[in-house]
């Protein structure tokens, strides 16, 4: 056998590894429906906590960055469907393109603080402050600034993804193929800690890989620096 490098599993594998960790290698058990159901919900669960976790203390392996035009017309205006007021990183005001000015957030509970009316100029700094959807989607967040612009303006969004999930037996992991055994060992607790059937080697050697993920993901957290206001806005 040729040495290579290790490339990422598919779904397919993943639920291998998974049926091999819950002693069901045939999947009596955990396949009776022949669609890996249980095994599928197992192993995306435990992507979805992994990529929360990445998302939460190292945003820039989940970060995404969306343009909208905001007309004060109709302002509060929609987020997006994609982008909810939980995942806003930053805000920033790109109407001119050489000067992005990054806007503060404030609560809905300050803002009579921030409303005297209309601002003139096209270098003010703005606040901005996020609703709930004003329809029956869940997913239309709002955004409004403050005070009130006189003119349309175009802001950069900069949030946080959702997680990526698996649907198909061809489907690769998402996450580096080096943290494939923490996806299925976790999988595997998921489904055995209903009945408490998973044991404590299992939950040592989670924890240990769990740890060696963190550690290697903290590269990615670069400096933290003090965010200063810039003088003249």
């Amino acid at each position: 056998m040729a040495l290579s490098r290790k490339t990422k599993e598919t779904l397919t594998e993943i639920r291998a590894r998974v049926l091999r960790e819950v002693g069901d290698p045939d999947g009596d058990r955990w396949n009776s429906d022949g669609n890996y159901t249980d095994v599928d919900e197992a192993v995306n669960n435990q992507l979805m906590e992994m990529g929360t976790h990445m998302a939460a203390d190292f945003p820039g392996e989940a970060l995404l960055r969306s343009t909208i035009t905001y007309d004060e017309s109709s302002a509060p205006i929609a987020l997006g469907s994609t982008i909810e007021s939980e995942a806003v990183y930053k805000v920033e005001d790109i109407t001119t393109t050489n000067l992005p000015i990054v806007l503060e957030y404030i609560s809905p509970l300050e803002l009579e603080d921030y409303d005297p009316g209309q601002v003139f100029g096209s270098y003010y700094r703005f606040r901005y402050s996020l609703f709930a959807p004003s329809g029956i989607d869940p997913h239309a967040h709002r955004i409004q600034l403050y005070p009130k612009a006189n003119t349309s303006m175009t802001l950069r969004i900069s949030y946080i993804g959702k997680p990526f999930v698996l649907g198909a037996a061809g489907d690769s992991s998402p996450l580096s193929p080096r943290w494939v055994e923490l996806v299925s060992l976790g999988a595997a607790i998921k489904l055995l800690r209903r009945d408490e059937e998973a044991t404590q080697q299992q939950y040592i050697a989670f924890a240990k890989l769990h740890e060696q993920f963190v550690n290697s993901s903290q590269r990615q957290r670069g400096p933290k620096r003090v965010r200063r206001r810039r003088r003249g806005m």
